[in-house]
């Protein structure tokens, strides 16, 4: 078997259409075997932080369920909330994620 000449392969056509790239499939499956593995760990510690804390974790954990909102439609800024509105705020999103 002799090598290729620059710009050749043993495979002209390249990799079919569709076919997984076997490392990128690899990595997703470790990584979702370690957040399945993990789950209840992360639970765990999100129970033990304080309100203000459990609700800036529930704000980045909602860009993934739901569709972002343009800041200029947003202007809410976490720093501008009293612990009060911060508790207030928590406690409505805990109430509508049980209710969903």
């Amino acid at each position: 078997m002799g090598k290729f000449k620059k710009g050749e392969s043993g495979n002209p056509k390249g990799r079919p259409v569709g076919t997984k790239n076997k490392a990128t499939d690899e990595i997703r499956t470790r990584i979702s075997s370690f957040i399945d593995d993990t789950f209840d760990d992360v639970v765990k510690s999100f129970r033990k932080l304080d309100d203000r804390d459990k609700l800036q974790y529930w704000t980045k954990l909602l860009e993934y369920k739901i569709s972002k909102v343009k800041e200029s439609e947003l202007s809410l800024s976490m720093n501008n909330l009293t612990d009060e509105q911060v508790d207030d705020l928590f406690t409505k999103i805990v109430r509508e994620n049980e209710t969903n």
